[in-house]
């Protein structure tokens, strides 16, 4: 199977900035790198019962997508594991192995014991929005959604992104892969379909679906190349835009590299699930 890439990806570290200050902590700024260890210290005190009525009103940290391993993966790794075996079928000794047992303990501490992670099935961008949580791993994404929402304030208090985080001691990895696009081998249009595959790939196709639909990044390195000039990408919060497309060349990973990558993720999924709690619980 061979297909064009369309868009390419990374994560930040969104931050409600207001929150930070109400704390009366430090926030972080765009070049900044938090560690996990500094995460889980500032989560549990930006974790809050505003009004003591015993329910958690502000949370402190999660991420965008709780159990998906292309948001998680990157844990494992900045501790020196893999995502899967070199052959792309092996998980043995991989999964297993100290650094997913030590990442993944982490993880689950955040939702049971620090208790600074809202539950598994919680919407955490619109949690976010809400100006309800403090912290987010999330895609660049989001801020083209943050920027424009109410038509163009935004949610309503300040906010910002900082760079993804690491393990102390660990490797800074971060999360990158996405869409692609190709053509069916029995297509009775070749011609036609090798003209729109090349229109959403490159040039002004490729803008076109990034500034006006799905705001992935572009694969292509020349559209990329237009948030670093494009007068839209230099002031407010579009300008985190440049932050991103920046991360995206810090040692990107891949997801697994396996033909059975469906059936890897779905079973990482589940487990995942059963080590962060979910609200019918």
């Amino acid at each position: 199977m061979i297909a064009a890439p369309q868009f390419t990806s990374t994560q930040l570290l969104f931050i409600n900035k207001e929150l930070f200050e109400q704390a009366g902590l430090p926030v972080p700024g765009p070049d900044d790198r938090l560690t996990y260890e500094q995460i889980a210290d500032l989560a549990q005190q930006l974790t809050q019962d505003t009004d003591g009525d015993g329910v958690t009103d502000s949370w402190g940290f999660t991420w965008e997508q709780t159990i998906r391993i292309y948001q998680l993966q990157a844990m494992a790794e900045s501790l020196g594991g893999q995502a899967i075996g070199d052959d792309g079928l092996t998980v043995e000794g991989v999964i297993n192995a100290q650094p997913w047992v030590d990442a993944f303990t982490d993880y689950s501490k955040a939702f049971n014991d620090w208790k600074f992670a809202p539950p598994s099935d919680v919407n955490a961008p619109e949690l976010f929005a809400q100006g309800k949580l403090a912290m987010m791993i999330a895609g660049p994404w989001q801020i083209q959604r943050y920027s424009t929402l109410n038509d163009g304030p935004g949610p309503g208090f300040e906010w910002g992104v900082s760079r993804h985080p690491y393990f102390e001691g660990g490797e800074i990895v971060t999360p990158t892969g996405s869409w692609h696009i190709g053509i069916n081998a029995n297509s009775k249009n070749m011609e036609a379909a090798m003209r729109v595959v090349n229109w959403f790939t490159t040039s002004k196709g490729a803008e076109l679906w990034w500034r006006k639909a799905s705001g992935d990044f572009p694969a292509q390195k020349s559209v990329l190349a237009l948030f670093q000039t494009d007068p839209q990408f230099q002031e407010g919060t579009f300008a985190y835009i440049k932050v991103a497309a920046d991360e995206a060349t810090v040692n990107p990973v891949p997801r697994a590299l396996t033909p059975g990558f469906l059936e890897y993720e779905q079973i990482l999924q589940t487990t995942f699930d059963d080590r962060s709690p979910s609200r019918s619980m």
